[in-house]
């Protein structure tokens, strides 16, 4: 009777999901998908100052910057103050964290947990997320595994700093009396090392969810900060946040926290918004936004990218406007209108229902992949798009899938190596009559995923989806294995499993990779130990922005044998210069290198350069250096005197300069002529004047 009583409780009360979704108008459809609102809000004075704010850490101005920032806190006190109140978090002690790693990590399976495996919640549309297990890995290798058990009391934090061959306890949160709601995690690395940031959801009441900041640093069980900053209106529950920060491209000074979460309540089935926050002080104040209202938006997933332009803040969230047929929407917004409006872009637009969105960028490349779940003809597949700096936002329209099959798949989870070879890698749930995880790999999103690997089968595991990091490698030292590691629920859901498995073959094992500089050309060389299937090398150089290709060098197909490279960048003006190697392979896939840098100095005195080619017919080319501001002049004469052509003529600042001198555009008989180069330095007085012979020949 029990169960005849909840059976129908659930039908009526997902029939009257279905009821309120049937309700909304065509209109309302219309503009949930395409929302007429401005990019940017009304200049008020705090939006001025935030924006010069953000400017000023864009431009690495720290004195402004700080200026700005005690402004902004001195004039705007209630932009930050956030809500805090006494954390309801507990921590274990030092001695319980020992005597855990003593008597619970033995398993030869690598079963870092013995009990049930929690989602957090129920069904995703009325707030719950089975995202419950996550790994991150730091830019050391050191790995990070969390966690909450079926009893939602605790966050687990495990850490492993041998590639996951032994794990132990770091930390467990607990929350005495409460119910875990969510939680997620990020590693800011950061040029100063890095720390770990937690955000937790714990309910205090019914249908309440507190939040919750932690920060570890990576050898310390304790928090630097436990700061409990937002609270729910009564009766609503801020639920299943997630985290990400700016630490890879900023100093700890200056790096940003985010979070994005859900502002549920079961009473308002089609209007529940996801809200988002960060922090400019590591968690101790918080600036809050409205990612999207007027819809029940869950499955959230938050990214940060930086730009020349905008940096900008993007934020992934599925609807159910229809309960029958979710949507998946990318909502984004510039940093310096972090509280305005957020922009909307659709990354599935084909009419079937897709959900479980995950936004991931490679913060070298930047290219950007948005991972869902669609379901066709009734069966759940996994797939996804994805975008690159110098392309279409977004393309192909249609998904690529990561696996079609008769089974359903989801959970879709996806991590990029970032900085070494961009492997993309996936991890996902196929469920059947048992529950399979499921890892391949793509070395080119363009070109779809590569490999099959069924590395657990286990009872159905109630949907508890795997989570996948890669590890950080060194091609010198590592060789041509690639490795990376997921977690996953066991069988029937009892015990939390982590596996890791290297077998992804870098076409190339590149033993040295190196730079200098002679006068203003850098010469780059590199040698491999051996070589399978290798088309050649795209040299690319960083001016700044991104990486550009500037010549290839074709490699040796497949060899055994030591093999040498080199590449000369000739003409360069004085500046920090960065290079990359991007070897492909003959079937497309590639491989990038780490990157080396060296800088091209000024010229310590003036000279002038013999031409080359000489003789020529019918160019050459004359280059001279300058070491200060001078007035300069390039004159060109026959052998009795006469001045042909001035070349140059002007004031010029410290620097490398080349100059082209066609023959035929100054109708030259063939013979010998001079070129002149003077020099006044402008502060000095001092002048430099030197001639060379040249030689043309027809």
């Amino acid at each position: 009777c029990g169960g005849a009583m909840r059976y129908l409780f659930t039908f009526l009360l997902s029939l009257s999901f279905i009821l309120v979704s049937f309700a909304q108008t065509p209109d309302e459809i219309h503009r949930e998908a395409y929302p007429d609102e401005p990019i940017y809000g009304e200049f008020t004075p705090f939006q001025i100052l935030w924006k010069n704010l953000i400017q000023a850490r864009k431009n690495s101005d720290e004195r402004m910057y700080n200026i700005i920032s005690d402004q902004l806190r001195n004039e705007f006190p209630e932009k930050f103050e956030g809500y805090k109140i006494p954390s309801p978090l507990s921590f274990a002690s030092q001695e319980e964290i020992d005597a855990f790693n003593a008597n619970n990590l033995t398993d030869a399976e690598m079963q870092l947990y013995a009990g049930s495996v929690a989602t957090f919640g129920t069904t995703t549309q009325s707030g719950g997320n089975p995202r419950t297990v996550r790994i991150r890995t730091a830019a050391d290798g050191t790995q990070f595994l969390a966690f909450g058990p079926a009893t939602r009391d605790t966050l687990y934090i495990f850490k492993s700093t041998d590639a996951g061959s032994n794990w132990t306890l770091l930390t467990a949160v607990s929350s005495p009396g409460n119910l875990g709601r969510g939680f997620d995690f990020y590693i800011a690395d950061t040029t100063g090392g890095y720390r770990l940031g937690v955000i937790l959801s714990t309910e205090t009441v019914t249908e309440q969810g507190v939040l919750t900041f932690l920060t570890f640093r990576p050898d310390n069980p304790f928090p630097v900060i436990a700061n409990t900053f937002a609270l729910p209106d009564p009766g609503r529950g801020l639920i299943h946040p997630v985290i990400v920060s700016d630490g890879y491209y900023n100093d700890p000074a200056s790096t940003y926290w985010y979070v994005a979460y859900q502002d549920y309540s079961s009473s308002t089935p089609t209007s529940n918004p996801v809200r988002a926050a960060m922090s400019t002080d590591w968690g101790q104040t918080w600036v809050f936004a409205l990612v999207r209202s007027g819809f029940n938006d869950y499955d959230v997933s938050i990214e940060f990218g930086s730009y020349t332009v905008e940096d900008t803040v993007f934020v992934v969230l599925s609807n159910n406007l229809t309960v029958s047929n979710p949507n998946l929407r990318i909502r984004k917004v510039a940093l310096s209108n972090f509280t305005g409006a957020f922009a909307q872009f659709n990354p599935a637009t084909t009419s079937d229902p897709e959900f479980h969105g995950l936004l991931k960028i490679d913060r070298t490349t930047g290219e950007m992949i948005c991972t869902f779940t669609r379901t066709t003809s009734g069966i759940n597949n996994v797939a996804y798009v994805f975008s690159r700096p110098t392309g279409p936002y977004f393309t192909p329209t249609l998904p690529t899938y990561v696996a079609q099959s008769a089974y359903n798949e989801g959970g879709l989870d996806v991590h990029v190596v970032e900085g070494q070879q961009s492997v993309w890698r996936f991890a996902y749930l196929a469920s059947g009559a048992v529950d399979t995880v499921v890892y391949k790999w793509s070395l080119d999103l363009s070109m779809g995923v590569d490999g099959h690997m069924a590395v657990n089968t286990v009872a159905p595991s109630n949907q508890i989806f795997p989570s996948i990091s890669g590890h950080l490698i060194d091609l010198v030292e590592m060789g041509n294995n690639d490795g990376s590691g997921f977690a996953y629920a066991g069988t029937g859901n009892i015990g939390l499993y982590y596996n890791r498995i290297s077998d992804i073959d870098i076409p190339v094992e590149l033993t040295a990779f190196t730079a200098n500089t002679i006068g203003q050309s850098v010469h780059l060389y590199w040698q491999t130990a051996s070589e399978t299937n290798n088309r050649g090398f795209e040299v690319q150089r960083n001016d700044g922005s991104e990486f550009t290709s500037i010549g290839f060098i074709d490699g040796n197909g497949t060899t055994s044998q030591l093999q040498e490279y080199s590449f000369v960048d000739d003409g360069l003006v004085p500046g920090l210069y960065t290079y990359r190697l991007k070897q492909i392979d003959y079937n497309g896939t590639f491989a990038y290198s780490d990157v080396v840098e060296v800088r091209i100095g000024r010229p310590q005195e003036y000279a002038l350069n013999q031409n080359y080619p000489n003789p020529f017919n019918p160019s050459t080319r004359i280059s001279y250096n300058i070491p200060v501001t001078s007035s300069v002049k390039l004159e060109l004469y026959t052998v009795t005197g006469s001045k042909i052509a001035t070349l140059v003529n002007g004031q010029q600042d410290a620097g490398y300069y080349n100059v082209d001198l066609n023959a035929d555009l100054l109708d030259l008989s063939t013979g010998v002529y001079f070129y002149r180069f003077s020099a006044l330095d402008n502060n000095t007085g001092k002048q430099f004047i030197e001639t060379k012979k040249i030689l043309y020949m027809k």
